[in-house]
């Protein structure tokens, strides 16, 4: 049948260089969306990826890439920084776009696991902050400062977040309040 057809599953996952501005996209939106989980949606429709603004992508893999530097700088083991990067790409790597997956562009959800890699990295630079510091020195200071700041922020975003979760025509209504065009209905 594929072959009366001309379609294979191959022909699916080829043009990978065509996707690319879309794979490009995807991993600095999950990037971005991981480090600053602002304006979550439980669906972002396809076209999201390609308007998802250019300096939020180059944001993000900025960050990330400071993260790298700063990482194996500080460990000198540039093994770690590779495999959670690693991680990060291989178990995002089935939502990218590579293959389509229903009528949603990206997901908040599959961001849980890969995001992992992204907090492991932070705990380990504020971590190695604060064992540089000296008891009650400015170092350790910060990163007490650091980890607080993230943790109130992050409960701010939650509690702001749970106002979307409350029921099910709240949850759904907020895509289509944030993407009017582009839902399907």
């Amino acid at each position: 049948k594929e072959m009366a057809t001309g379609h294979s599953a191959l022909s699916d996952i080829s043009g990978v260089l065509d996707k690319a501005p879309t794979i490009i996209s995807a991993y600095g939106f999950y990037l971005y969306k991981t480090v600053l989980p602002l304006s979550l949606s439980p669906l972002y429709p396809k076209p999201v990826l390609l308007i998802f603004p250019l300096y939020k992508i180059a944001a993000a893999f900025t960050a990330a890439l400071i993260l790298s530097i700063a990482g194996i700088r500080k460990y000198k083991n540039p093994r770690l920084a590779a495999a959670l990067w690693a991680w990060f790409i291989i178990l995002l790597l089935p939502v990218i776009g590579i293959v389509k997956i229903g009528t949603q562009g990206a997901a908040d959800r599959y961001t849980y696991l890969p995001g992992l890699a992204i907090i492991t990295v932070f705990a380990l630079l504020v971590a190695s902050l604060y064992t540089r510091g000296t008891k009650g020195g400015w170092m350790r200071k910060l990163s007490i400062i650091i980890v607080v700041s993230a943790a109130f922020s992050l409960a701010a975003l939650t509690i702001q977040q749970i106002k979307i979760w409350k029921d099910p025509v709240t949850f759904w209504s907020s895509p289509i309040e944030s993407f009017p065009k582009h839902v399907p209905l």
